[in-house]
């Protein structure tokens, strides 16, 4: 399909924010690989379809994790492993896939061939970039003390690590990070946790579908990088010029 007026006039406006410094954050959401109900009906609610803006090449998209909030061991967020909800991820279906991803991705699609429907543009812009724990945070909301999950929680925290290393970059006299996932793809593979377990089968209604995306190591389309070690990543983020 053609790149839409709304998506070119969105990416624009992504490029310029980047160039002034700013880096735009966006949830990959809680639907898996889909996006039932919004773009499909019960009939065919397991079509895979990829999220916007969170496949946008321009932004950093964040998905989620499981099971640290437990004490459990670290996997991609899914209603298929009593998650509350599946982190998105897939391959956008209008928007090539950019230089920074092309090996992280390309590893991938080579290892993953034939885990999902053939008619996958895996040659496109793939996302989530990262993922941050998506789990049983604790918020207030008019007072009311509340518990809640999904990417709409993990990207926020993601974009917090990032302000806390502006901050950081601030102090030293340096530029805000702006435009981030060339540096995040980049950056050596032990500044991420690999999460190897997980996939995203699941829509948020209903029951889980036959297709979807499955964890993998290296970047996969449940939980992109991984999540981030902190400690490593930030002073990484930090030392670039």
């Amino acid at each position: 399909p053609d790149v839409t007026p709304v998506a070119s006039a969105f990416n624009l406006a992504a490029c310029k924010l980047g160039l002034r410094g700013v880096t735009i954050v966006v949830s990959s959401g809680d639907d898996g690989a889909f996006r039932y109900p919004q773009v499909a009906t019960p009939i065919d609610r397991c079509r895979i379809a990829p999220s916007f803006p969170s496949s946008s090449p321009f932004v950093t998209s964040v998905g989620a994790t499981q099971g640290p909030e437990k004490g459990e061991p670290e996997t991609g967020a899914s209603l298929d492993s009593n998650g509350a909800f599946s982190s998105g991820g897939g391959f956008s279906k209008i928007f090539a896939r950019p230089r920074y991803q092309e090996s992280a991705v390309s590893n991938y699609v080579n290892t993953q061939a034939g885990a999902y429907p053939n008619n996958i543009p895996t040659r496109n812009r793939a996302y989530p970039d990262v993922s941050v724990l998506g789990m049983n945070y604790l918020f207030f909301n008019n007072g009311s003390k509340l518990r809640g999950s999904g990417t709409s929680v993990s990207a926020p925290v993601f974009a917090g690590l990032v302000t806390l290393a502006n901050n950081a970059r601030k102090e030293l006299g340096k530029k805000p990070l702006g435009f981030l996932n060339p540096a995040l793809y980049a950056a050596p593979r032990d500044h991420f946790n690999d999460i190897k377990k997980g996939n995203n089968y699941c829509p948020r209604t209903g029951k889980c579908c036959e297709t979807g995306y499955k964890a993998s190591e290296g970047w996969d389309a449940v939980t992109g990088l991984g999540s981030p070690r902190f400690d490593k990543l930030k002073p990484y983020l930090v030392g670039l010029p």
